[in-house]
């Protein structure tokens, strides 16, 4: 896919804990995935908050982005799967959405009451590779197997369509 470049994923706990790094070889997502969540872009813009359509209409989509940054988050039956930030540069307006996204994601944790780690999501803000998907699996023990495995290749796919742009 023309303009898609790898990119870099950090995992964090709901609790705050980084769970891993590591990259992502575009080259290895399915071109038709990654040409749907354009589409969603494309057809939507940078902010947007809507159900996937036909087999898929269970799965929500929220994005609140700019040219360099993204705040996205995949819910499954109106309950959040995953929310994740999208860091494109090392640019003012996306370190401020990348400490925005911290900051909101600390803030659902101490809702849920999650035993945080000393720091939550602290290492998050130290990452320097670029592109970054940061993200946070949260967890709902009412969201199927399939649900999760789904969401997460959403995920990737939206994200390896939003660095191509």
């Amino acid at each position: 896919m023309s303009g898609a470049a790898d990119f870099h994923i950090a995992a964090f706990a709901p609790d705050g804990a980084l769970e891993g790094r590591g990259t992502r070889n575009v080259a290895d997502l399915s071109e038709k995935w990654i040409g749907f969540c354009r589409s969603l872009i494309d057809a939507n813009g940078l902010v947007f908050d809507r159900l996937l359509t036909t087999s898929l209409a269970h799965i929500g989509i929220k994005c609140s982005g700019i040219h360099d940054a993204a705040l996205v988050t995949i819910s499954v039956h109106d309950r959040t799967q995953t929310t994740f930030a999208l860091i494109r540069s090392d640019s003012k307006s996306a370190t401020q959405v990348l400490a925005m996204f911290v900051d909101s994601v600390r803030r659902n944790a101490s809702r849920q009451q999650l035993a945080p780690a000393a720091a939550p999501f602290g290492e998050m803000l130290g990452i320097e590779e670029r592109p970054l998907m940061a993200l946070v699996i949260w967890c709902d023990p009412a969201i199927s197997d399939q649900d999760n495995d789904l969401v997460r290749e959403l995920g990737l796919h939206f994200a390896a369509a939003f660095f191509a742009l």
